[in-house]
């Protein structure tokens, strides 16, 4: 009897907690002159009812990645860059000096970073990038490709 009277409480909570898991991944692309963007998204939504009320939760990781497409030459010019970007929900930037940089080097930046319960980065947005390098500024946008 124990046993069922514990079925029964477990399927009335049960009944009243429903929840609805969705995950997302997309990347965003774009290009200028002498760089090329890659913006990643991963995340999670989870939509729950309890009680006869709705609740929300969202977290999410995203990574952006630049890479100087420029002239072998032009690399070992580089001593310091600055980069920035801006989304709808959020935004980021960096500096990164180099000792000695070697044309053979690729120059590859990686921003990540990470979120719970900020809002959802939309799949159609699009990302504002701007790097600035010796006395040069390129802006350029990332969008979905698909």
């Amino acid at each position: 009897m124990m046993w069922f009277v514990l079925f029964i409480a477990i399927l009335l909570l049960t009944a009243c907690l429903e929840k609805e898991t969705t995950t997302y991944e997309y990347t965003l692309k774009g290009e200028s002159e002498h760089w090329t963007g890659e913006y990643s998204v991963k995340g999670t939504e989870v939509w729950n009812e309890k009680n006869g009320r709705t609740g929300y939760e969202h977290e999410s990781e995203d990574e952006l990645i630049l890479t100087f497409t420029g002239m072998k030459e032009e690399k070992k010019s580089i001593k310091e860059l600055e980069y920035s970007y801006e989304t709808t929900v959020g935004a980021g930037s960096g500096t990164t000096t180099f000792e000695s940089p070697n044309e053979n080097d690729d120059i590859i930046i990686t921003h990540r970073g990470a979120s719970i319960g900020a809002a959802k980065m939309k799949e159609d947005e699009v990302i504002k990038i701007t790097v600035k390098w010796n006395g040069q500024e390129e802006t350029f946008q990332l969008q979905n490709g698909e």
